[in-house]
């Protein structure tokens, strides 16, 4: 069968010898055919023959028409010796094969009917069209939004590929061309070819940033950035061969961007499948897949509905590759902060560690210096078993608090074993607190029971002094409480004969910040209380302080 050429002109000679007598002599009908490039159309007017241009380049389109049928006018007054219509025309898009040309004519009250009626045949064509269209610019302005928020490129690529497939597939039924360029059709033919290879650009961009392939494919970076150029090189020459009137180069052109990005489309799917570093590298195969099937069934049987559904499921699966990727850095960056947030909780418990083994060292030197051997012994085997625990559990950030209360009244032993056991202390914990479930910061408590013994207890002159400690549960936090009937903040500040006057004291402030630290969820709320204890004479009865430990 013989194929056209760019190059090649054809005469078409239409018969009517067997249907004139159908024609109606004052009916005008539409003659349809092919959407050749280049026709012109030879038909009988009054005793002279006369001619029209009709071709898509040189012919009028009808814009009142959103749905176009190439064609053209005549009644039974233009047949030529009432019997002939003749037709020249060029066809220079692609190669192809005559006999695929097909003629046919309806009077034009049924060709206004069919294109203009809304005939269920019409809105199966529109529909289609409608949906892709919308899901094309809804996707668009989303993904383009995440960048701009993400400045990822990845998320541009993708905006661009999908901008550039609803210009491709809907720009002739939207009208879009004829508003882009002013209804002229061979602008909108180049703008439509080489659309095609922007797409692959955009496609192959948002592949390279969303795979990563500098880092984890650099084979397949190095073939996209070959293939990105060779389609740059390949727009400047189309463009140039349909300007210059040169189209068979544009077909070859074409014939050739198709192969290679074939070709690249299967190799690239058994590279990812043989070579893939994670789950991503499965949503480029399969909506590669899908599209290439699309696009194959749709160069073998000329289907817009089939390239329509396979470029739609391409860009589904490519959503959904953005979304896992989306989740994925989430999960990846809440990790960070996870690991951020205990490395930095292990660094201000380290900063309490030395400050607690400074004051017991302080201690058991106070008491050899005074002599009290037998005190300083038992001191110094209960500080080496606490020591033994704080070690044990210094591994972790975290304690039960089972663990941090054992480790709390060995301190307090020992605090109360320094000072002749001039104060009592006791601990209460509420029944619905399960010590050994719940975590807490490890010698998160402590500085405060030192402060409140140190600055509180032991420079009250006369009375008890007594230390309670208690532990309550709330819906999300565990408060514990300090209460101590020391001399108050104020006496104890201008008391010139406090113990470590001189020596700034950096347990409570690191506290603060470790308990900043795990309060995520209301990071403006105050963590610790301080309250002065007063009675009905304005007298000093103490200072409570309450501790809200967050808690899963």
């Amino acid at each position: 069968m013989k194929k056209t050429n760019p190059s090649q002109t054809f005469w078409i000679q239409l018969d009517f010898r067997n249907m004139a007598h159908q024609l109606e002599k004052d009916t005008t009908y539409t003659l349809k055919f092919k959407d050749f490039e280049y026709a012109t159309f030879y038909y009988q007017n009054n005793a002279t023959i006369d001619q029209r241009y009709i071709g898509r380049f040189d012919g009028i389109k009808n814009s009142e028409l959103m749905i176009y049928s190439h064609g053209t006018y005549f009644n039974k007054h233009n047949l030529i010796d009432n019997r002939y219509l003749y037709l020249k025309v060029k066809r220079v898009k692609s190669f192809e094969t005559i006999s695929q040309w097909k003629f046919t004519y309806h009077s034009q009250s049924e060709e206004n009917a069919i294109n203009r009626g809304l005939t269920w045949t019409n809105i199966k064509k529109l529909v289609p069209s409608f949906l892709f269209a919308g899901v094309c610019i809804i996707m668009c302005l989303l993904t383009f939004s995440f960048y701009l928020y993400f400045r990822q490129k990845e998320y541009l690529f993708y905006s661009l590929y999908v901008l550039s497939f609803f210009l491709y597939l809907c720009g002739n039924n939207l009208k879009i061309y004829d508003f882009l360029f002013d209804k002229n059709l061979f602008y909108s033919f180049w703008f439509y070819n080489n659309l095609q290879m922007v797409i692959n650009i955009w496609y192959l961009s948002f592949i390279s940033h969303y795979l990563k392939t500098v880092i984890d494919y650099p084979k397949l970076h190095i073939a996209i950035k070959i293939l990105v150029s060779i389609l740059i090189i390949l727009v400047v020459l189309d463009t140039a061969f349909i300007f210059l009137n040169l189209f068979t180069g544009h077909v070859y052109v074409m014939s050739f961007h198709r192969f290679i990005m074939i070709l690249f489309g299967i190799c690239g799917m058994i590279y990812l499948l043989k070579n893939k570093k994670n789950k991503l590298a499965l949503f480029i195969v399969i909506g590669s897949f899908c599209y290439m099937v699309g696009a194959i069934a749709h160069i073998f049987y000329n289907d817009y509905y089939i390239m329509l559904t396979g470029v739609s499921l391409e860009i589904i699966v490519f959503a959904f590759g953005l979304t896992y990727k989306m989740q994925q850095t989430h999960r990846e960056k809440l990790r960070f902060q996870e690991d951020s947030h205990i490395n930095k909780t292990k660094a201000l418990k380290a900063q309490i560690n030395p400050h607690f083994i400074f004051n017991s060292l302080s201690s058991i030197q106070h008491l050899i210096a005074t002599n009290h051997k037998e005190s300083a012994l038992k001191y110094l085997t209960k500080f080496s078993r606490l020591m033994r625990n704080i070690m044990e559990n210094s591994i972790e950030a975290t304690s039960l608090l089972a663990d941090e209360i054992k480790i709390l009244k060995d301190y307090l032993e020992l605090e109360s074993l320094r000072f002749d056991n001039v104060f009592n202390f006791s601990i209460e914990i509420d029944q619905a607190i399960d010590t050994d479930a719940v975590e807490v910061p490890m010698l998160i408590i402590q500085p405060f029971v030192e402060n409140a013994i140190l600055h509180g207890l032991l420079n009250k002159k006369l009375g008890p002094k007594t230390l309670i400690i208690n532990f309550r549960m709330f819906e999300n936090y565990i408060s514990c409480e300090i209460d101590d009937n020391g001399v108050g903040r104020n006496a104890a500040a201008n008391d010139d004969n406090r113990i470590n006057k001189h020596k700034k004291s950096r347990g409570m402030e690191v506290t603060e910040n470790r308990l900043q630290l795990l309060n995520t969820k209301n990071p403006q709320e105050k963590n610790i209380e301080i309250i002065d204890k007063y009675d009905e004479q304005g007298q000093s009865l103490g200072t409570k302080v309450i501790i809200k430990i967050p808690i899963n």
